[in-house]
């Protein structure tokens, strides 16, 4: 974590010793934006039941001898367009109100956000 500008950026970096590359994960700047709180969680949930395909969440003994611990995977890759981002998306655009939906939304990714969101605009009848 480093401050810039007054801002905190928050970055992750893996280095693969054996190829020594280093891989850029995730950069992300809070800016002015608070923490989800518990309310936003519970709306979220309202907002997406019976939208969101609920996924398995499937548990494993090696895992949890190798690492001492519980450890669940959410299988978020059967989710619609793949991936977890479907969540995120339908949770913002649903709460558009009419005059916003009419203006339609942009993305900037070639990846599963980009599907989600357009399969959220599908759905929505939200312009993407």
């Amino acid at each position: 974590m480093r401050r810039h500008l007054g801002h905190t950026i928050y970055s992750a970096w893996l280095y693969c010793t054996d190829t020594d590359t280093v891989f850029w994960l995730m950069n992300f700047d809070r800016l002015n934006h608070d923490l989800p709180t518990w309310a936003d969680v519970e709306s979220a949930a309202h907002q997406l039941a019976g939208k969101a395909r609920c996924t398995l969440l499937l548990s494993d003994t090696l895992l949890d001898e190798t690492f001492g611990a519980r450890i669940f995977l959410k299988c978020e890759n059967l989710q619609y367009a793949g991936a977890f981002k479907f969540r995120g998306a339908w949770n913002t655009m649903s709460r558009l109100d009419q005059a916003q939906r009419s203006r339609g939304v942009v993305t900037h990714s070639s990846g599963n956000h980009a599907q989600a969101v357009a399969l959220c605009g599908q759905h929505l009848g939200i312009p993407t």
